[in-house]
C-alpha cells in the first residue's frame, strides 16, 4: 500500500506516503553507519541526518490535508500501479501496461508521474529495491537470490542500484542491520 492512514484525535484524516517513510528508514539506515565509524565527520554527518530526520517528522505530522491529486487519481491509475505492486519481480513492461488500460506509453508515464511523483520505471526499481532490503533483513538467503527474486537480472544491477539508494552496498546493510 503506498499510503497509510491516520485518524488524529478530530477523526480528521491524515495521509502519510509510505516514501516519506521510506526517507526516514534510509535516515536511519545511515544514521546507523555513521554512528559506528566514530570520527568527528561522522558525528557532524549524524547531527544533520537526525537534524533532517525530525524536519521530515515535524512535516509529516503538520500536514493537515490529504493530497487532493491523490484524491483524485483515475481508476485506471490505481490498477496499473497495483498491477505493478503484484508484478514487480516479474519483467514489467511499461509499454504493455499501456496498452492494457488503452492508452499511449507517453501518456501513462505522464499521467503516472502527475499522481505518483515518479515514472512507472523508477517506481518499479523502487519497489524492487524496497522489497529487496526487506529480503535483506528477513531471510537467510544470498544477495544474489534476492535479486533474482525481486526481480533484477543480475546481482551487480541490484548492488549497483541498492547503493544509489540507500548509501550502502546490500552486503554492508545486511552486516549493519
Amino acid at each position: 500500500m503506498i499510503f497509510d492512514k491516520l485518524l488524529n484525535a478530530n477523526d480528521q484524516l491524515h495521509i502519510i506516503q509510505t516514501n516519506d517513510i521510506n526517507d526516514l528508514f534510509r535516515s536511519f539506515v545511515e544514521l546507523n553507519i555513521l554512528i559506528k565509524r566514530k570520527d568527528i565527520m561522522s558525528v557532524i554527518e549524524s547531527s544533520n541526518i537526525i537534524n533532517q530526520m525530525l524536519t521530515n517528522l515535524l512535516s509529516i505530522s503538520l500536514s493537515q490535508q490529504p493530497d487532493t491529486k491523490l484524491l483524485r487519481c483515475p481508476d485506471w491509475i490505481l490498477e496499473a500501479r497495483k498491477y505493478i505492486d503484484e508484478n514487480y519481480a516479474e519483467k514489467v513492461n511499461v509499454r504493455e501496461i499501456a496498452r492494457m488500460y488503452h492508452v499511449s506509453e507517453e501518456y501513462f508515464i505522464r499521467s503516472f508521474k502527475k499522481y505518483f511523483g515518479k515514472t512507472p520505471k523508477t517506481y518499479i526499481i523502487i519497489k524492487r529495491l524496497d522489497e529487496g532490503k526487506n529480503l535483506l533483513l528477513t531471510s537467510n538467503d544470498s544477495i544474489n537470490e534476492i535479486a533474482y527474486k525481486v526481480g533484477f537480472p543480475s546481482h551487480s544491477l541490484f548492488t549497483q542500484f541498492f547503493k544509489k539508494m540507500y548509501g550502502c552496498t546490500p552486503s554492508d546493510f545486511r552486516n549493519n542491520t
